[in-house]
């Protein structure tokens, strides 16, 4: 990454869906000088786009209208190779999460929500596409960070930053008021 490059990271849709949910403020605009600040390009796990925000809100949808967020779809595009180890990825995951087996039989199709699902895919992505930074406030997702530290050595290391933690580490000249960055690391 040079100077000026911004850093492909993964969002999760809790987090999206805390960015589009702030009152009192422009969430567009809040969001997109947030992601701006940290020089992050955030993209979500396609199957998560599916299951876990359709429908979506009309503040959800501008953010991928305005490209402040963007769609990854690569599951189409992977190498048989690759298609079997993302589904060994997250079948290893979920079992050191949850210890039992993923309780699907194909870990491209169906969905159960309430079960990770979506933070698994997404650390997943992450190693797959070697992606480093996952932002995530889900609390799984903290231990899923640690499973994969200690069980799938460094090449496949994932940091999950809170939103709390994205804004510890927004420089202090952005654009981004004290108040502005109170208000996105808010928990709920």
């Amino acid at each position: 990454m040079t100077g000026s490059e911004n850093q492909t990271v993964a969002v999760d849709t809790d987090f999206i869906l805390h960015l589009a949910e702030m009152k009192n403020c422009d969430p567009i605009s809040l969001a997109r000088r947030f992601f701006e600040a940290l020089r992050f390009s955030p993209v979500l796990n396609e199957t998560l786009f599916v299951h876990e925000l359709e429908p979506l809100s009309a503040t959800v949808q501008l953010f991928f209208e305005q490209e402040i967020i963007h769609v990854l779809y690569f599951i189409g595009d992977l190498t048989n190779e690759k298609r079997v180890y993302f589904e060994r990825v997250v079948r290893d995951i979920y079992y050191r999460l949850k210890g039992d087996q993923y309780p699907l039989s194909s870990v491209f199709s169906g969905w159960e929500k309430k079960s990770s699902f979506g933070e698994i895919h997404s650390v997943a992505m992450c190693i797959l596409m070697q992606l480093h930074i996952f932002l995530s406030d889900d609390k799984d997702s903290k231990i899923i960070e640690r499973i994969v530290r200690n069980s799938m050595g460094r090449n496949s290391s994932v940091t999950v930053l809170t939103r709390a933690d994205a804004v510890g580490i927004i420089p202090e000249d952005s654009s981004l008021s004290r108040a502005e960055k109170r208000k996105i690391g808010h928990q709920r």
